[in-house]
């Protein structure tokens, strides 16, 4: 979907910029779990949510942790360009930590350009198209009929050196 180039131009203004950052510092976050592997964060703004995003949990039969999802980022159009996604993200990012994650894994459409450079400014970097997650992206693009890339982010602090 093509942004108008007036909305564009606001979005790129200080006045904007400023007005965004006003709204993340006003910000909180709501977690809901929808399934015990499934948790749900929503950036709220008072009654208004403007953006939410699910933490996948994936374990085998074992219950061993194979991974943790960043899964269907959403930001609301209105609220887009004022850093609720970036907020969002680093919010799930600590939570999976705080859950035992190693990295977090995502999959997003190769022609979201601005999604793709949000990820990689948190630190995600673009996995093999011929990895482990092939079948997921193959998956995807039969669905689609886009391509998609696969990104993955550590997220597990460094222990300590004694």
């Amino acid at each position: 979907m093509k942004t108008h180039r007036l909305i564009e131009a606001v979005r790129k203004s200080a006045p904007f910029r400023l007005l965004g950052r006003r709204v993340v510092r006003a910000l909180t976050l709501r977690v809901r779990t929808e399934r015990e592997d499934v948790v749900a964060l929503s950036a709220q703004l008072g009654v208004l949510q403007p953006a939410v995003v699910h933490l996948v949990h994936v374990a085998d039969q074992n219950d061993v942790c194979h991974g943790f999802w960043l899964n269907a980022l959403r930001v609301q159009p209105a609220f887009r360009r004022m850093g609720i996604g970036t907020w969002l993200c680093r919010q799930t990012l600590d939570m999976a930590r705080r859950m035992g994650a190693d990295t977090v894994l995502l999959t997003v459409r190769e022609d979201n350009a601005s999604a793709i450079a949000l990820y990689e400014r948190l630190g995600f970097s673009t996995l093999p198209s011929d990895g482990a997650l092939a079948p997921e992206l193959q998956r995807l693009e039969a669905i689609e009929k886009r391509p998609y890339r696969a990104m993955e982010c550590p997220v597990r602090r460094p222990e300590p050196s004694p």
